[in-house]
């Protein structure tokens, strides 16, 4: 008779934390679903996806550059061909228009370089040219950070296993990409 009472007693011990985990899941269901929504940091093995908080430090940062009446004066950027709308890659593909839109800043970085004398055999690498611009007294140390910190994004966006990113923070990465684009564009 004991046997039978301790049997079920373990029995009970054993499933009582999950009824209560299932319990209050229940409960607070929607509180969950909240704190989900606004987690801003997905970690998964050594990789840390921090893409939609990234994208707003950046926007902050962008803003502060040069005064938006300054900006608005500057000549748009150029796509680099027609079919080459950075919209439609958007809507098809969130990470692939990220990436596009860096290659832009990357594609302005090796104009101005140019432009201003920095030989592709002396320096190599948008990174080290963007580096001699600002030694040079051509780009401010904002606008290089700016540079760095994108660049640094879409590495990390590239190097994802699977990266899922919003087409509203590939909207705002993208802005901040055309934005330095023009700035350097425009040295």
């Amino acid at each position: 008779m004991n046997t039978i009472f301790d049997f079920i007693a373990k029995i009970i011990d054993s499933i009582v934390w999950p009824v209560v985990v299932l319990i209050l899941t229940i409960i607070l269901r929607k509180e969950i679903g909240k704190l989900l929504l606004s987690i801003q940091k997905i970690r998964y093995k050594d990789f840390e996806a921090h893409f939609a908080k990234r994208t707003e430090e950046l926007e902050k940062r962008a803003e502060r550059l040069k005064p938006p009446a300054e900006i608005e004066k500057l000549p748009p950027v150029e796509m680099k061909s027609p079919e080459d709308g950075l919209e439609e890659v958007l809507r098809i593909s969130p990470r692939l228009a990220v990436l596009e839109s860096f290659s832009y800043v990357e594609d302005a970085i090796r104009k101005a370089a140019t432009q201003h004398g920095i030989p592709d055999d002396m320096i190599s690498g948008v990174r080290n040219k963007m580096r001699e611009l600002e030694k040079m007294g051509l780009v401010s140390y904002g606008i290089n950070s700016l540079f760095n910190d994108l660049r640094v994004t879409r590495n990390e966006l590239t190097h994802a296993r699977e990266p899922e990113i919003s087409v509203r923070d590939a909207k705002k990465y993208i802005d901040v990409a055309l934005l330095l684009t023009k700035l350097i564009s425009n040295i």
